[in-house]
């Protein structure tokens, strides 16, 4: 199992990478976020703030390059705060981008896989296998949204 990396935050705002025994910037987050590391930011109340410190990462990222979160989708997602359908709006969300980096990757892989190779056709069956998840939760989300 791989070993949680903590990460400090600072009354001052500042991060201090534990491993590495040094402050760290938004930048060196992504970083850990691009090679998958596994980590947890605490406040000086040994508070869990990560999603707060990865909700400030996003907002760099959507300053710095074309948005992802256009204005009607921003004010969208506030709508669904408290609402019954936040839950399932929430799956939505991750199942979807779940299933689009993977056919990110599978664009990437499959067209260099030979159809009779073995890793092609488990890839094959694990992407028909979340394409019915997504289909389900898609079907669950509009069922819930009908029903109101």
């Amino acid at each position: 199992m791989e070993e949680i990396r903590l990460i400090k935050k600072y009354p001052n705002r500042r991060l201090y990478d534990t491993v590495s025994s040094r402050y760290i910037t938004l930048d060196e987050i992504k970083a850990l976020v691009l090679k998958h590391i596994v980590f947890k930011v605490i406040d000086d109340h040994l508070e869990d703030v990560t999603d707060h410190v990865l909700l400030q990462l996003l907002a760099q990222e959507e300053n710095k390059h074309p948005p992802i979160f256009t204005r009607q989708l921003l004010q969208n997602l506030i709508c669904f705060y408290g609402h019954p359908s936040q839950q399932a709006l929430s799956e939505f969300l991750e199942k979807g981008m779940a299933l689009f980096a993977e056919r990110e990757f599978s664009a990437y892989v499959i067209p260099n896989v030979n159809n009779e190779d073995e890793s092609f056709i488990k890839i094959a069956a694990a992407t028909r296998h979340h394409l019915e998840l997504w289909q389900s939760v898609l079907k669950q989300f509009l069922d819930q949204d009908s029903e109101r």
